[in-house]
């Protein structure tokens, strides 16, 4: 009878995950066989940038804060500050508006090129289409193209300006003060991640998005001019946005990528404020982006079948192997990071007799629970 009755117990282990404790005494226990897993980041994005910055926000599509250094620090951010003002020109005039140089706008272009800013050249009169001075503005960042945009707007500099504040605070941009519509003026300051909901606020108007995505144009005076953000042709879906860089703020860029992930389209946004040089914030920003869609991308980490535990009594043979019965998929896994993510528990749950293999996450918090089947053992 005796090798009948152990037929009989081992069969409703494995059959019906029958609780051990109800048939052995001691009970079988279930022993891990797979220790660990590489980390899962979720909402964080790990690693460092290239080069020392003041601040940096990386957002998913200006709400969900990927990653952050300083992101409410008010800092100068030369000319990122003509998103606000494209934005405002963009969602307030009409494409077949027509700018008239004045004299103001001379004056103003004057001062601008003596603090060494990029200006368009202008004469007394010219006549220029919206398109051209948009160009302008976002391609070659020329400041006086910003004066243009203030005056057609609310007739000065000062008006506009106000303008512009009024406008921050209604989007609840709340670390942002304007002091002028080109950024030459350190006053004019933001953070990181308010410029980061600033260019995504501004990337749901479709004449910007078109703008910030243009690698040329050809703009009087100047004949073709190009685009100064480098990560339009060296980043797979870059999307804009806009670069800066003055003495007082060093070199500024808000930048934003576009890809397909797990078939849903994900728009990262985000912005590095006081970086070395430029060649280091479009290098900043690449790592930023490319850690933002990794954590964004869901992958599978443990395959349905993958034995992960063997079930024995203390001191006996192993009565049976553990296997994932569906495969576990986790949003931001990176088999590179080399760190581990423990599979804290393998038991029977209570009120329910079948094994799970439970995944437990930094901290204790459980990241996905997963049913197990039991298979003899050869």
């Amino acid at each position: 009878m005796r090798p009948l009755a152990s037929a009989l117990v081992l069969a409703a282990l494995l059959v019906w995950g029958v609780r051990a404790s109800a048939i052995f005494a001691p009970p079988p226990r279930a022993v891990l066989s797979l220790r660990g897993l590489a980390a899962v980041p979720g909402d964080a994005v790990p690693g460092g940038l290239v080069g020392s910055v003041n601040s940096y926000a990386l957002t998913v599509d200006g709400a969900k804060v990927l990653a952050a250094l300083r992101p409410h620090g008010m800092y100068a951010i030369a000319s990122t500050t003509k998103i606000m003002t494209a934005y405002l020109a963009l969602t307030r005039l009409s494409p077949t508006t027509t700018l008239v140089v004045s004299p103001t706008i001379l004056a103003g272009t004057a001062a601008q090129a003596a603090q060494g800013g990029v200006v368009m050249p202008l004469t007394d009169g010219e006549r220029l289409t919206l398109p051209q001075v948009m160009d302008a503005l976002l391609l070659p960042s020329a400041n006086n193209a910003a004066l243009l945009l203030a005056q057609q707007l609310d007739g000065s500099e000062a008006a506009f300006v106000r303008d512009m504040n009024r406008t921050a605070a209604a989007m609840g941009l709340r670390d942002t003060h304007f002091a002028d519509p080109s950024g030459l003026n350190p006053a004019t300051q933001s953070s990181a991640l308010d410029l980061s909901r600033l260019a995504a606020r501004a990337l749901t108007v479709p004449a910007f998005a078109a703008y910030v995505t243009r690698q040329s144009a050809q703009v009087p005076g100047w004949s073709t001019v190009h685009n100064l953000n480098q990560l339009l042709t060296t980043y797979p879906g870059a999307i804009g946005v806009k670069t800066g860089n003055t003495d007082q703020a060093g070199f500024c860029l808000v930048f934003a990528a576009r890809r397909d992930i797990d078939g849903s389209t994900v728009t990262l946004v985000g912005a590095v404020l006081g970086a070395q040089s430029m060649d280091r914030a479009f290098a900043d920003a690449t790592r930023l982006l490319n850690a933002g869609f990794a954590t964004s991308r869901t992958r599978e980490v443990l395959a349905a079948g993958r034995v992960v535990a063997t079930l024995r009594r203390p001191g006996g043979p192993p009565l049976a192997r553990l296997a994932v019965a569906q495969p576990l998929r986790l949003p931001g896994y990176d088999a590179a990071q080399g760190e581990r993510l423990a599979l804290r528990e393998v038991r029977a749950t209570a009120g329910d007799p079948r094994w799970q293999l439970v995944v437990q996450g930094a901290g204790g918090a459980v990241l996905a629970r997963l049913p197990l089947r039991a298979t003899p053992v050869a």
